[in-house]
């Protein structure tokens, strides 16, 4: 049996917390966001600027993904 290894390299100022954060996001179905550096302000945690915080732009699409029932 192979085990792979996972290497996290953490780097230009990221924070373990922010990578995870952002991991998370993928994992309950959150994609990249590529934003141009005048809307990195409205941030998210899915793009590549030093957010850990769900914003309100990653709830809407987590509503979208997930609408209430």
């Amino acid at each position: 049996m192979k085990i792979r290894r996972l290497i996290l390299v953490v780097s230009l100022g990221m924070t373990l917390n922010t990578v995870m954060t952002h991991e998370l996001g993928h994992f309950i179905g959150l994609g990249h966001e590529f934003t141009t550096a005048t809307k990195k302000a409205l941030g998210s945690i899915m793009g590549y600027a030093d957010i850990n915080v769900i914003t309100d732009a990653d709830k809407a699409t987590l509503k979208n993904l997930y609408p209430p029932q």
